[in-house]
């Protein structure tokens, strides 16, 4: 017990020249008859090498220590012969450089010394980036470790020689392995594509966004063309086909002023007259129609308005009105004016025809994006039998709203008379 051990280049008995030294037993304990310890450089402090081993000791029995036999082991240390991967030779170098997608290394492994048997015992492991080591693992009988290869990043691969007793060499072979990353995972390449992947989504929607801005653009160009052309259109039907008609009831009320005309003649020409008359206001209407100032919403409620009045006022049949002061801004196309208003006199013209009323209920809503316009009187309402000859202007109705996604419909009113609901969106798309 308490044995201490010198290692030192020349003899001598100083502690000063020992280039290891180390204590074994220090707390006075000792291994039993005929066992072995053994020492190794973590046992003491300094370089573990010498040529002068000096075994000392401060135990105070006598005899003590006993030492029947020092034996020293050479270190032994292999060296790596070859490396393959997944079947293909890995040039050996400083540096262990494993391609990326290799799935099997094969190390083969053999001893520096000459002298040693041939069928010597190695041992090996890879150290993970981390630091952790993984668990020793045994090569085979001709020297190859081999296993699976670990995932990218950088490892140390280390192995050791077995002594004849069993014990292992204290030195290890160390060899830094580099396992590469697919190019796909690198952080660089990544980084790239994912910048590049941006750029293009910036460049795309850009390039999509003024696509988008020149579409509008070319369409508000196009539709200003059309409401110019439109505006030309309706000044011209005003200006010479209105003069015309005119000019045509003017010379009538001449005529009919110089010259005097049999009964016949007379009735005639009155016929004339209320024709170009009629004309007169169907062309005021088809301008207006085709007028693009009139394309909003609050337009159109006034021109119904007008409408209504008079068209029932030299009838004797009072026309009430429900409309509201304020309309929302809002494009209402000639075609659904057009298919509207003509449902609209429809209607009116049926009440006139068919119903008797004395009083005519009118109603314009704008609720949840839908147009609306219902029309009620008090008449003696509608007969039973709806799919008459007479009933063709109620399909008439329904399916010039239906051309500009509205319905129509004929509902009984209490007490007495028809109401009829007339309902188009606002968000319905004209071809």
């Amino acid at each position: 017990s308490k044995v201490i051990l010198s290692l030192s280049e020349e003899p001598g008995d100083t502690e000063a020249e020992a280039t290891w030294q180390g204590k074994i037993h220090a707390d006075g304990s000792y291994s039993p008859l005929g066992e072995v310890d053994f020492v190794r450089a973590n046992a003491g402090s300094g370089r573990f090498e010498g040529r002068y081993l000096r075994i000392s000791s401060s135990s105070t029995v006598a005899y003590s220590p006993q030492i029947a036999e020092v034996e020293v082991y050479e270190s032994l240390l292999p060296t790596l012969v070859n490396l393959r991967a997944d079947g293909q030779n890995i040039d050996l170098g400083q540096n262990l450089v494993i391609a990326p997608g290799v799935r099997w290394l094969a190390f083969t492994l053999k001893a520096l010394q000459k002298h040693l048997p041939k069928k010597v015992l190695f041992r090996w492991r890879m150290q993970s980036p981390t630091g952790v080591n993984s668990q020793w693992a045994l090569a085979n009988s001709e020297g190859v470790a081999e296993g699976v290869c670990p995932p990218p990043g950088r490892y140390t691969f280390e192995a050791q020689l077995g002594h004849t007793d069993g014990e292992w060499n204290e030195a290890a072979l160390k060899i830094p392995v580099v396992v590469e990353t697919p190019w796909w995972k690198n952080l660089f390449v990544q980084a790239t594509s994912c910048a590049a992947l941006l750029g293009l989504v910036i460049w795309l929607i850009r390039h999509f966004a003024r696509r988008k801005l020149e579409l509008q653009l070319r369409r508000l160009e196009q539709l200003q063309a059309l409401n110019e052309e439109r505006a030309r259109i309706a000044r011209d039907m005003h200006d010479v086909v209105g003069a015309r008609l005119t000019q045509l009831c003017v010379l009538h009320d001449i005529f009919a002023k110089q010259h005097t005309l049999s009964s016949s003649g007379a009735a005639s020409l009155k016929q004339l007259a209320g024709t170009a008359r009629e004309a007169i206001a169907a062309l005021d209407e088809v301008v207006w129609t085709v007028n693009p100032r009139n394309d909003s919403l609050t337009s159109f409620a006034d021109y119904i308005c007008h409408c209504a009045t008079e068209y029932l006022s030299p009838l004797q049949i009072a026309c009430l009105q429900d409309v509201p002061t304020d309309w929302p801004d809002i494009h209402l196309g000639a075609q659904t004016r057009h298919e509207i208003l003509l449902a609209f006199k429809e209607a009116l013209q049926n009440i006139v025809k068919h119903a008797e009323a004395t009083e005519v209920f009118l109603v314009l809503r704008c609720e949840n994006e839908t147009f609306s316009v219902r029309v009620e009187d008090n008449g003696k309402g509608l007969p039973l039998d709806i799919l008459g000859k007479e009933k063709d202007g109620l399909s008439n109705m329904t399916h010039r709203l239906s051309r500009v996604g509205g319905t129509c419909q004929i509902l009984p009113r209490v007490p007495e008379g028809t109401a009829v609901l007339m309902q188009v969106p606002l968000s319905f798309k004209q071809r």
